[in-house]
């Protein structure tokens, strides 16, 4: 072996070890650095120049042990020069670019899927603190601004539409025209009306919800081109969540369900104070007043009957812990509709 590379592979073992002299260090980063430099201009080297390099360094590291008696795992190699470093720099570099130049675009309009051009022209109000503040249209309609909300509106409805631009949460109580849909274009959604009262609201991770409380209500999806949109209808106590991460409408019920039925409203007191009622007859009850699908996943809870008075003021989930507790029974919610289980109730009882 030359003398050359004895020195060469000392000064690798003294490198490793931490006992070269600081001038001797710098000669040797120095070294290091200057290989591949005529390369630097590459993004990554090709796979035969990392084969290449990689016997090199086993031979390095071959000529160390030999002089030493012993193997060397490893040279002394500064972690942040290695390819697979540099490679994982360069890929958070890319993701941090996506990732910014997606929210940039996402946040390019005032409203998502929205040219600003749509809304030149139009009236402009912004809540910028509570409490809620009264917008009245041309038509009659209102809309209860929730803060932080801006709305954009005409000073006069024309052509076939009546078109509204919301950001942020809101309240509508729509005047009724057949013939003249009313149209709400909020982030990711539409909302098409003709008369009823909803409420639009979005959260900070961006889902847009929408909830019914009158009437019917269609919303689909804002999307660009002529992509087909999904589209869901609403009725009364129903709601659906624009959710970002999937890019679908999720259809559910609304937190407080209230009666939507003005017979059954009227005599409410009444109505609910049951005596000895079959849960069937109750079920069915309940589903006509708050407009909900009500379905009892045991057959033996056809035969209970239940003795209870809910007609306190209350939300329908509450009436529906007394009916439930009472024969040992529990409910949930799944999507828009409420399933009862249970074991059951003897058929003689």
């Amino acid at each position: 072996m030359g003398k050359n590379w004895k020195g060469l592979y000392r000064l690798l073992d003294q490198y490793q070890k931490g006992t070269i002299s600081p001038i001797k260090r710098q000669v040797m980063d120095f070294w290091y650095d200057s290989l591949g430099s005529e390369q630097r201009n590459e993004v990554l080297p090709t796979d035969q120049e990392l084969r290449l390099k990689d016997e090199m360094w086993a031979g390095i590291r071959q000529g160390v042990a030999r002089e030493r008696g012993e193997e060397v795992l490893h040279p002394a190699r500064r972690w942040w020069q290695t390819v697979y470093v540099k490679l994982a720099a360069a890929c958070l570099v890319l993701m941090i670019g996506f990732f910014t130049y997606k929210q940039f675009s996402d946040n390019s309009t005032i409203i998502v899927h929205v040219p600003d051009s749509a809304m030149e022209g139009m009236l402009q109000y912004t809540n910028p603190q509570g409490p809620n503040r009264i917008v009245r249209l041309s038509d009659g309609s209102t809309v209860s601004l929730f803060k932080g909300a801006t709305l954009y509106y005409p000073r006069v409805f024309t052509g076939a539409e009546r078109k509204v631009y919301l950001k942020g949460d809101g309240l509508f109580e729509v005047a009724p025209d057949k013939s003249h849909p009313f149209l709400v274009y909020s982030n990711h959604i539409i909302t098409r009306v003709v008369g009823t009262s909803f409420v639009i609201r979005e959260d900070r991770k961006g889902s847009v919800e929408v909830a019914v409380l009158t009437g019917i209500v269609k919303v689909q999806k804002n999307v660009e081109g002529d992509a087909p949109a999904q589209e869901v209808t609403l009725t009364p106590n129903k709601k659906v969540t624009f959710m970002p991460q999937s890019q679908t409408l999720v259809t559910g019920l609304v937190e407080q369900p209230v009666v939507i039925d003005d017979h059954i409203r009227a005599i409410e007191g009444a109505q609910f104070n049951f005596r000895d009622a079959a849960l069937t007859d109750i079920v069915s009850l309940l589903e006509k007043a708050y407009g909900v699908d009500i379905e009892l996943s045991n057959g033996k809870l056809k035969n209970c009957s239940i003795t209870a008075d809910v007609s306190q003021p209350g939300s329908l989930f509450e009436k529906l812990d007394i009916v439930t507790g009472a024969i040992g029974a529990q409910y949930q919610v799944t999507g828009e509709k409420i399933v009862l289980d249970g074991d059951g109730c003897p058929a003689d009882q």
